[in-house]
């Protein structure tokens, strides 16, 4: 149970960082991509 709360934490973090690159223009998002990296 604590391994599946941490896991939708980690999902819940994660999840709006990811829709935030979709949504950002190609260059923007590589170098987005390139700076979490």
């Amino acid at each position: 149970m604590f391994v599946f709360g941490l896991w939708l934490r980690l999902y819940f973090v994660h999840f709006p960082v990811i829709l935030y690159t979709l949504y950002l223009p190609e260059s923007r998002r590589l170098s987005f991509l390139k700076w979490i990296g």
